[in-house]
C-alpha cells in the first residue's frame, strides 16, 4: 500500500500504473462522483472526487462517511444529494403570488429606507441618487 504523498507524486508524474475506476456493486448514489484508486491493479486506501480531483483517504469500513464529509465542505459538489433546494421548490410558481411578493418586498424596502433616513438624519434626496437606485434594484432582483 502507498501513502498519500507517494500517490500524489505518482499522479503528478502521470504514472501509468495509477488507475481510477468506479467500484462494482455499490448501493449509495454518492459513488456517482467518486472513483476508487488502484496502483498496478491493487486497490489502495484512497478515493478520488471527480468534480474537484481531490484524493481522500478511504477504507471500505468507512462506508460513505468520508464522501459525505467532503461533499459538505467542497464547493464543487453538484450531486443532487447535496444541492441546496431552490426557494422555488418551497413556494407556488403562481405569477399573481410573485407580483404580490414583489409589491410586498418593495413596500418593506421603502419603509426600511424611510426608517434608515430618519435614524441616520439623512435627507430623503440621498435615496434618489442613481447609485442608490441601482443598489435597491439589485436587492429586488436578488429576491426574485
Amino acid at each position: 500500500m502507498y501513502n498519500k504523498q507517494q500517490l500524489m507524486e505518482m499522479i503528478r508524474n502521470e504514472n501509468s500504473n495509477v488507475e481510477f475506476s468506479k467500484p462494482k456493486n455499490v448501493t449509495s448514489k454518492r459513488w456517482n462522483n467518486y472513483l476508487q484508486v488502484f496502483i498496478s491493479g491493487i486497490q489502495q486506501n484512497f478515493i478520488k472526487f471527480v468534480n474537484c480531483q481531490t484524493i481522500l483517504a478511504w477504507k471500505s469500513s468507512h462506508g460513505t462517511n468520508v464522501m459525505e464529509k467532503h461533499d459538505k465542505g467542497c464547493k464543487n459538489v453538484s450531486s443532487p444529494l447535496n444541492m441546496q433546494q431552490s426557494i422555488k421548490s418551497y413556494r407556488s410558481t403562481n405569477n399573481e403570488n410573485d407580483q404580490r411578493l414583489i409589491r410586498s418586498i418593495k413596500r418593506k424596502l421603502t419603509n426600511t429606507i424611510a426608517v434608515c433616513c430618519a435614524c441616520d438624519d439623512l435627507t430623503f434626496s440621498s435615496v434618489k441618487s442613481d447609485g442608490f437606485r441601482v443598489l435597491v434594484q439589485d436587492l429586488v432582483e436578488a429576491g426574485r
